[in-house]
């Protein structure tokens, strides 16, 4: 990265810049990990699989999703639109924080 680039994470006005990073492979090695801890923020991963990489049914999600506990980060495939990953939001669930907070990420 050169000098003329600022890589400061930034938001949208009205929006909270980022504290957490998660690599799109969720892996890192030593370096990406000192890159993302550089710019400020905490590398992550995630602690469930929520919907089986957008192949789970809106049962078998939202039967994932009551498997959270708190601080869990349950990854969802929301870029998935055929999977049935949305339609487990329309379910009951006990995790509603949960779903909320995820919907509205």
């Amino acid at each position: 990265m050169g000098d003329s680039q600022d890589a400061t994470p930034r938001c949208a006005p009205g929006r909270v810049a980022p504290l957490y990073f998660r690599a799109g492979t969720a892996h890192y090695d030593d370096v990406a990990g000192r890159i993302v801890q550089d710019l400020g923020l905490l590398p992550v991963g995630s602690d469930l699989l929520g919907d089986g990489g957008a192949t789970f049914t809106a049962a078998q999600v939202a039967a994932e999703l009551e498997r959270a506990q708190a601080g869990s980060i349950v990854l969802l495939h929301m870029n998935h639109p055929e999977s049935r990953t949305v339609d487990a939001y329309g379910r009951p669930c006990r995790r509603s924080a949960i779903v909320a907070s995820v919907s509205s990420f």
